[in-house]
């Protein structure tokens, strides 16, 4: 904790901890915003590359799969998300139209990010290697992104605390980046670099991230989050 010491806690004003909270508040929104664009990219990545090589069913189909795959688990799965999302209009008219039967790029659509990581971790390793050439990277490299991608995303949507956490999932890195990453959150928001569908956009949003950071400086200290003193330049090379 950022106020702990060996012998215990430093004081601290509750202005302090306010800060500390509107900080957290417009980092995890910045998150939320960087997240739906990368969730969004994938979403549609996983869905047409598995369609254009399997056809429009293959989520139905166990041969799909790995080997590994346990397809009935996968279809019990598959009938929640239909079942959750029932009132949704597309799945409606699916289930009247379509005896319930949905094209891969629309029952993606309502796939969690952990779903989406479940997905790619079961197919074939030929063809996470495709999937993870569209990331410049490796398939080891992009599964272990994708559980960190998660991770993240399950935080902030329970409003996990960011300032000073250590994360679970350790992004394992490939050879474009420059910075070890550990268990920090700027090792969550590196990674999130190189899943960015579009690097223009990414661009704008580290001059926001970083407008953020300049309007709490006299509140955080950025090593309790990770940050390098060339963050700006890591995340923007």
């Amino acid at each position: 904790m950022p106020f702990k010491t060996r012998t215990g806690y430093r004081p601290v004003s509750f202005d302090q901890i306010m800060r500390l909270y509107d900080f957290d508040s417009q980092l995890r929104v910045w998150l939320f915003d960087v997240i739906g664009e990368i969730e969004s990219a994938l979403k549609a990545h996983l869905g047409s590359y598995l369609a254009c090589a399997y056809g429009s069913q293959c989520y139905l189909e166990a041969p799909t799969f790995d080997s590994r795959h346990k397809h009935d688990a996968y279809l019990r799965r598959i009938d929640r998300v239909i079942h959750d999302n029932r009132n949704a209009p597309v799945v409606k008219h699916h289930l009247d139209k379509y005896e319930g039967r949905f094209p891969i790029w629309v029952i993606m659509e309502f796939f969690s990010t952990g779903m989406l990581s479940f997905t790619y971790a079961d197919l074939k390793r030929g063809d996470r290697k495709a999937i993870a050439k569209m990331y410049g990277t490796g398939d080891q490299q992009l599964l272990s992104w994708l559980r960190a991608f998660t991770e993240l995303r399950n935080k902030c949507a329970h409003y996990t605390r960011l300032y000073f956490w250590r994360f679970t999932t350790i992004p394992r890195p490939d050879t474009r980046m420059r910075h070890p990453v550990d268990r920090s959150l700027f090792s969550q928001i590196y990674m999130l670099k190189f899943l960015h569908p579009d690097q223009d956009r990414w661009q704008e949003r580290v001059v926001h991230l970083s407008n953020i950071l300049a309007q709490y400086a006299d509140s955080i200290d950025l090593s309790h989050m990770g940050f390098p003193t060339n963050w700006r330049d890591m995340l923007e090379a």
